[in-house]
């Protein structure tokens, strides 16, 4: 067990916790364990610089307020582009980036929507294996045919019941 140390915030001398031992560097004082949480976050985020660059990135882009435009509140009828604050994505990614994304934009948003208006005029259609005359859950039941039995098979009571020649292999 470590002795008595000295606190690297504040430099009084500490009792180490028994479980933390020869690891405390700092007294259990508020103030110090703030300060080496703070330290420690700092020095964690100079080693790992680009551990949550996209999230950082996308608060940037979204920090921007959306303007409000007039106009029709249906997604098909929207241009959803207009709705990204382009001037933070170019000083996020740069201005050659921002454009390449535009062109995308314009061609991936007609493409879409075209497909799902397709989609939604074939899911309007009725289905040619449903009939519309009557219930769709109704199912036809067929008749059983009890003459098709063998008279050598029985259709209840144990395998050893039915004669020898009538059993299966």
């Amino acid at each position: 067990m470590a002795g008595w140390r000295r606190c690297r915030i504040c430099k009084q001398t500490f009792w180490p916790h028994p479980r933390a031992g020869r690891r405390q560097r700092v007294c259990s004082a508020k103030a110090c364990q703030d300060e080496r949480h703070r330290r420690d976050c700092a020095d964690w985020r100079r080693r790992n610089p680009d551990y949550d660059r996209e999230e950082r990135i996308r608060r940037k882009v979204h920090s921007e307020p959306e303007p409000k435009r007039p106009g029709p509140a249906r997604p098909l009828e929207q241009d959803p582009l207009r709705r990204l604050p382009w001037s933070a994505i170019e000083a996020v990614v740069g201005l050659e980036v921002r454009v390449v994304l535009e062109e995308y934009g314009q061609v991936l948003v007609p493409w879409t929507r075209d497909v799902v208006i397709s989609e939604a005029r074939v899911a309007g259609r009725e289905s040619p294996e449903v009939r519309g005359d009557g219930a769709r859950d109704a199912v036809p039941v067929k008749a059983v045919d009890d003459s098709s039995v063998s008279a050598k098979v029985r259709t209840s009571g144990p395998r050893d019941a039915l004669p020898r020649e009538a059993r299966p292999p």
